[in-house]
Protein backbone atom coordinates (compact mmCIF):
# COMPACT_ATOMS: atom_id res chain seq x y z
CA UNK A 1 0.00 0.00 0.00
CA UNK A 2 1.24 3.53 -0.44
CA UNK A 3 2.27 5.87 2.36
CA UNK A 4 0.18 9.18 3.12
CA UNK A 5 0.60 11.57 5.37
CA UNK A 6 -2.16 14.12 6.90
CA UNK A 7 -1.36 17.80 8.20
CA UNK A 8 -4.17 18.17 11.42
CA UNK A 9 -5.73 21.25 11.67
CA UNK A 10 -4.21 23.67 14.02
CA UNK A 11 -6.25 23.39 16.84
CA UNK A 12 -6.66 25.66 20.37
CA UNK A 13 -6.02 23.49 23.78
CA UNK A 14 -5.00 23.92 27.12
CA UNK A 15 -1.72 22.87 27.91
CA UNK A 16 -0.84 20.71 31.39
CA UNK A 17 -0.22 24.34 33.20
CA UNK A 18 -3.90 25.31 31.42
CA UNK A 19 -2.20 28.13 29.47
CA UNK A 20 -4.37 28.06 25.69
CA UNK A 21 -2.12 27.27 22.80
CA UNK A 22 -2.17 26.30 19.48
CA UNK A 23 -0.91 23.07 17.35
CA UNK A 24 -1.17 21.11 14.66
CA UNK A 25 1.27 17.49 13.68
CA UNK A 26 1.52 16.41 10.07
CA UNK A 27 1.15 12.32 10.48
CA UNK A 28 2.78 9.63 8.11
CA UNK A 29 0.89 6.47 8.10
CA UNK A 30 0.10 3.42 5.43
CA UNK A 31 -2.87 1.04 5.32
CA UNK A 32 -1.36 -2.54 6.62
CA UNK A 33 -4.45 -4.54 6.66
CA UNK A 34 -6.53 -3.62 3.24
CA UNK A 35 -9.04 -6.01 5.07
CA UNK A 36 -9.61 -4.53 7.96
CA UNK A 37 -9.22 -0.87 6.42
CA UNK A 38 -12.17 -1.66 4.10
CA UNK A 39 -14.62 -3.51 6.03
CA UNK A 40 -13.44 -2.53 10.22
CA UNK A 41 -14.70 1.06 10.00
CA UNK A 42 -16.57 2.99 7.39
CA UNK A 43 -14.11 5.33 5.82
CA UNK A 44 -10.06 5.00 6.83
CA UNK A 45 -9.24 8.08 5.81
CA UNK A 46 -11.81 9.96 7.96
CA UNK A 47 -10.96 7.92 11.12
CA UNK A 48 -7.51 8.49 10.88
CA UNK A 49 -7.80 12.26 10.53
CA UNK A 50 -10.17 12.24 14.03
CA UNK A 51 -7.94 9.74 15.88
CA UNK A 52 -5.01 12.01 15.04
CA UNK A 53 -6.42 15.27 15.92
CA UNK A 54 -7.20 13.41 19.24
CA UNK A 55 -4.40 12.01 20.19
CA UNK A 56 -2.68 15.59 19.38
CA UNK A 57 -5.24 17.24 22.15
CA UNK A 58 -4.50 14.57 24.39
CA UNK A 59 -0.38 14.84 24.32
CA UNK A 60 -1.18 18.65 24.39
CA UNK A 61 -3.15 18.59 27.15
CA UNK A 62 -0.64 16.24 29.39
CA UNK A 63 2.64 18.24 28.87
CA UNK A 64 2.90 21.92 29.21
CA UNK A 65 4.03 24.16 26.68
CA UNK A 66 7.90 25.45 28.36
CA UNK A 67 8.71 24.17 31.86
CA UNK A 68 12.49 25.06 33.50
CA UNK A 69 12.67 22.26 35.07
CA UNK A 70 14.29 18.70 33.11
CA UNK A 71 12.85 16.25 34.61
CA UNK A 72 9.13 17.02 33.14
CA UNK A 73 8.93 17.24 29.63
CA UNK A 74 7.59 20.15 27.90
CA UNK A 75 5.95 20.61 24.36
CA UNK A 76 8.94 22.70 23.33
CA UNK A 77 12.47 21.70 24.73
CA UNK A 78 11.63 18.10 24.00
CA UNK A 79 10.02 17.68 20.83
CA UNK A 80 11.97 14.38 20.06
CA UNK A 81 10.51 12.77 22.87
CA UNK A 82 6.73 14.11 22.25
CA UNK A 83 6.46 13.18 18.75
CA UNK A 84 7.33 9.23 19.81
CA UNK A 85 4.53 9.77 21.73
CA UNK A 86 2.06 11.21 19.27
CA UNK A 87 3.52 8.38 16.97
CA UNK A 88 2.46 5.67 19.78
CA UNK A 89 -0.77 6.87 20.56
CA UNK A 90 -1.91 7.51 17.10
CA UNK A 91 -0.93 3.99 15.78
CA UNK A 92 -3.09 2.45 19.18
CA UNK A 93 -6.05 4.53 18.26
CA UNK A 94 -5.92 3.45 14.22
CA UNK A 95 -4.55 0.04 15.08
CA UNK A 96 -8.29 -1.40 14.45
CA UNK A 97 -8.37 -0.04 11.03
CA UNK A 98 -4.85 -1.52 10.04
CA UNK A 99 -3.19 1.41 9.66
CA UNK A 100 0.33 1.39 10.68
CA UNK A 101 1.79 5.11 11.74
CA UNK A 102 5.29 5.63 10.54
CA UNK A 103 6.31 9.52 11.98
CA UNK A 104 4.06 12.12 13.72
CA UNK A 105 5.72 15.36 13.91
CA UNK A 106 4.60 18.63 15.27
CA UNK A 107 4.43 21.36 12.94
CA UNK A 108 2.90 24.46 14.83
CA UNK A 109 3.61 25.31 18.14
CA UNK A 110 2.74 28.56 20.07
CA UNK A 111 0.62 30.61 23.08
CA UNK A 112 -3.09 31.25 21.90
CA UNK A 113 -2.98 34.96 20.74
CA UNK A 114 -4.55 36.45 24.00
CA UNK A 115 -1.84 35.52 25.89
CA UNK A 116 1.30 35.48 23.46
CA UNK A 117 2.48 39.12 24.79
CA UNK A 118 2.37 38.55 28.55
CA UNK A 119 4.08 34.68 28.16
CA UNK A 120 6.81 36.77 26.01
CA UNK A 121 7.48 38.63 28.64
CA UNK A 122 7.67 36.03 31.08
CA UNK A 123 10.07 34.27 28.58
CA UNK A 124 12.66 37.01 28.63
CA UNK A 125 12.32 37.27 32.15
CA UNK A 126 13.41 33.72 33.07
CA UNK A 127 15.88 34.00 30.38
CA UNK A 128 17.28 37.35 32.17
CA UNK A 129 17.48 35.19 35.76
CA UNK A 130 19.30 32.34 33.90
CA UNK A 131 21.79 34.45 32.52
CA UNK A 132 22.62 36.06 36.26
CA UNK A 133 22.44 32.53 38.16
CA UNK A 134 25.00 31.19 34.95
CA UNK A 135 27.21 34.58 36.01
CA UNK A 136 27.05 34.03 39.41
CA UNK A 137 27.93 30.40 39.23
CA UNK A 138 30.91 30.75 36.92
CA UNK A 139 32.41 33.80 39.01
CA UNK A 140 32.01 31.25 42.14
CA UNK A 141 33.85 28.28 40.47
CA UNK A 142 36.48 30.77 39.14
CA UNK A 143 36.94 31.70 42.96
CA UNK A 144 37.01 28.41 44.54
CA UNK A 145 39.70 26.97 41.40
CA UNK A 146 41.70 30.04 42.10
CA UNK A 147 42.07 28.89 45.89
CA UNK A 148 42.43 25.79 44.71
CA UNK A 149 45.22 25.82 42.65
CA UNK A 150 47.68 28.01 44.30
CA UNK A 151 47.91 26.64 47.88
CA UNK A 152 50.84 28.53 48.59
CA UNK A 153 49.01 31.56 48.77
CA UNK A 154 46.26 30.46 51.30
CA UNK A 155 49.76 28.97 53.27
CA UNK A 156 51.63 31.78 53.52
CA UNK A 157 48.19 33.94 54.57
CA UNK A 158 47.66 31.73 57.70
CA UNK A 159 51.23 32.37 58.71
CA UNK A 160 50.76 36.11 58.63
CA UNK A 161 47.40 36.28 60.62
CA UNK A 162 48.85 33.58 62.94
CA UNK A 163 52.26 35.48 63.59
CA UNK A 164 49.95 39.26 64.36
CA UNK A 165 48.04 37.13 66.80
CA UNK A 166 50.39 36.19 68.54
CA UNK A 167 52.03 39.55 68.37
CA UNK A 168 48.94 41.44 69.66
CA UNK A 169 48.98 38.05 72.50
CA UNK A 170 52.42 39.12 73.79
CA UNK A 171 52.70 42.36 73.99
CA UNK A 172 49.07 42.50 76.05
CA UNK A 173 50.74 39.47 78.26
CA UNK A 174 54.05 41.77 78.57
CA UNK A 175 51.43 44.66 80.33
CA UNK A 176 49.30 42.86 81.99
CA UNK A 177 52.14 41.38 83.80
CA UNK A 178 54.93 44.18 83.95
CA UNK A 179 54.04 44.67 87.79
CA UNK A 180 54.25 41.22 88.95
CA UNK A 181 57.85 40.56 86.98
CA UNK A 182 59.35 43.74 88.35
CA UNK A 183 58.44 42.41 91.67
CA UNK A 184 60.09 38.66 91.32
CA UNK A 185 62.72 39.32 88.46
CA UNK A 186 63.65 42.69 87.80
CA UNK A 187 64.24 43.60 84.40
CA UNK A 188 62.87 40.45 82.87
CA UNK A 189 59.57 39.04 81.43
CA UNK A 190 58.96 35.84 80.06
CA UNK A 191 55.65 35.42 77.79
CA UNK A 192 54.97 31.50 76.57
CA UNK A 193 53.69 31.51 73.47
CA UNK A 194 50.43 30.48 73.37
CA UNK A 195 49.24 30.20 70.01
CA UNK A 196 50.62 28.37 66.77
CA UNK A 197 53.18 25.58 67.08
CA UNK A 198 54.80 25.20 70.44
CA UNK A 199 57.92 26.35 70.60
CA UNK A 200 60.55 27.62 73.72
CA UNK A 201 59.53 30.72 76.06
CA UNK A 202 60.99 34.39 74.84
CA UNK A 203 61.93 36.72 76.70
CA UNK A 204 61.49 40.37 76.28
CA UNK A 205 63.41 42.95 78.38
CA UNK A 206 61.28 45.52 80.44
CA UNK A 207 62.16 49.32 80.82
CA UNK A 208 63.41 50.48 84.21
Amino acid sequence: MRIRNKETPTVKVNDADGNPIEIAAVVVWQVRDSARATYGVDDFVAFVDIQSETALRHIANVHPYDNTSTEILSLRDHTDEVAVQLATEIAVRVAPAGVDVIEARITRLSYAPEIAQVMLQRQQAGAVIAARTRIVDGAVGWSRWRWRVSPRRASSNSTKNERRRWSRTSSSCCAATAGRNRSSTPGRCTVARVQGPPVRAQEHPLAA
